[in-house]
């Protein structure tokens, strides 16, 4: 069996924990064991697939975080398994590019990156079993609900209580009475997961979605096919048209898409026994996060607020109504304003950096190298830096001459300076960067070479 991975998700509505350039499915939670829903994801995937069964579909920025992300739980993947999307075209277009390069009769199972599953051993049991109805069919999952949630789709069943039964009709985002009506009548939640073969989706497309089929199958370079196409989803552009589908009820599995501050709340809740430090006065179901450890939230005379504190960022929100913080990314972004793409800890194809402190003329990171990358070569016009290694070893090249700087060793970084930051060990490098300087911004860097093809 082959496994895509859905992994292009922006991941907006759960602002600012995450952010455009790191979105949810690439964010580490403690109640995982400080894995992300991405990386819990891989490990579901090779239950059912070898390792070179995997195919990852994303957008170009996230390319790095699924190949890092990979390295750090050991899996294998070579850059031919990770398909691109030249852009963000929703979920059709993104599982036609990832059936592209899978023979046409092999059943592949359509995993989104962003949802939590207990019950691992189960889910695997469900798909085999589902696998042996996918020669000739479309086959999708559905998930039993246990409240009315307004945030999924929902399956309505030809056979209630059946293992496979045929796709009666699907439906939309309800508001709540409706959700309450469609699970009185049995209907499922739409787990977004799918179960075909490339053959049967090319069939089911041309028949029921022949604007779709006759832009993208074409000997045009995939950017231009991208470029023709409309954003659509599977769902409307394929499942509600087709006469193929049937429903498969993950049945003794506990599926959670987390698509909101609501969800995720009740989820971490559920599975973790660490709580916020968060203290109450004349205040009730209340949920809180914050990036900062040891933090203190105190709330007083409020009732279900949901409240998000990172370094750069505040969220207060009444329950129920965080969905609208995809509204709060889309303002953000209208203004240019930094806080909708990244946070206070940016992301790098070689690790990371944080700002620790900053103020006029200065700056203070902490530089996070993973082993075995390097920085580029670069220079900067208006700053000087110092580096202090906290941890691990750096190779530090300056105008040519090569220095070993081990834990608690540093260097001057001199203004106009070519440079090179490496990390030759086996553990990660974590080092202090102190800049001076009139300006201090990341585009005064001149690059010479890059391992990453920045220029």
């Amino acid at each position: 069996m082959h496994v895509i991975i859905l992994a292009g998700g922006s991941g907006t509505r759960l602002w600012p924990l995450s952010r455009q350039r790191y979105p949810k499915q690439f964010v580490s939670l403690e109640a995982l064991g400080g894995r992300s829903l991405f990386q819990l994801t891989l490990e579901r995937a090779l239950r059912l697939a070898d390792p070179e069964e995997l195919r990852i579909v994303a957008g170009d920025e996230y390319f790095f975080h699924i190949v890092n992300q990979a390295a750090e739980i050991s899996i294998p993947l070579n850059e031919t398994q990770i398909l691109r999307e030249p852009a963000g075209k929703n979920t059709l277009p993104a599982i036609a590019l990832g059936l592209e390069s899978i023979a046409p009769d092999a059943p592949t199972l359509i995993l989104p990156s962003d949802h939590f599953i207990a019950g691992e051993s189960r889910f695997a049991e469900i798909v085999r079993y589902a696998e042996t109805y996918a020669h000739d069919r479309i086959i999708t999952f559905g998930v039993v609900p246990t409240y009315p949630e307004t945030g999924y789709g929902y399956i309505e069943p030809a056979d209630f209580g059946a293992e496979i039964t045929e796709v009666r009709s699907f439906h939309e985002k309800p508001d709540s009475q409706r959700a309450s009506e469609y699970i009185q009548s049995g209907f499922l939640w739409n787990a977004g997961i799918f179960l075909l073969s490339p053959a049967v989706f090319r069939r089911e497309i041309d028949r029921a979605n022949p604007e779709f089929s006759s832009v993208f199958y074409t000997d045009e370079s995939t950017e231009k096919r991208f470029e023709a196409i409309t954003s659509e989803s599977i769902d409307y552009g394929l499942l509600e048209k087709s006469r193929t589908v049937s429903v498969a009820e993950l049945s003794g599995v506990e599926w959670t898409d987390l698509g909101s501050f609501d969800a995720l709340a009740n989820f971490l809740w559920a599975v973790s026994s660490e709580k916020p430090e968060i203290i109450e006065y004349d205040a009730q179901k209340n949920f809180a996060l914050s990036e900062t450890r040891d933090k203190v939230i105190a709330l007083v005379g409020v009732d279900d607020l949901v409240v998000i504190d990172t370094p750069d960022a505040l969220l207060v929100a009444k329950k129920g109504a965080t969905q609208w913080a995809k509204s709060i990314v889309k303002s953000l972004a209208s203004q240019d304003h930094p806080a909708a793409d990244i946070g206070r800890t940016v992301y790098r194809p070689w690790g990371s950096y944080t700002i620790i402190d900053e103020g006029p003329g200065f700056k203070s990171k902490r530089l996070t190298v993973l082993p075995g990358k390097k920085l580029s070569s670069q220079m900067h016009h208006h700053r000087s830096e110092h580096w202090v290694v906290v941890s691990g070893t750096a190779r530090v090249e300056v105008d040519g001459n090569s220095i070993l700087l081990r834990k608690g060793e540093s260097t001057f970084i001199p203004t106009g300076s070519q440079h090179r930051l490496e990390n030759p060990g086996k553990i990660t490098l974590h080092l202090i960067e102190s800049q001076i300087g009139d300006y201090l911004e990341e585009d005064d860097i001149v690059r010479f070479s890059d391992d990453f093809g920045r220029g």
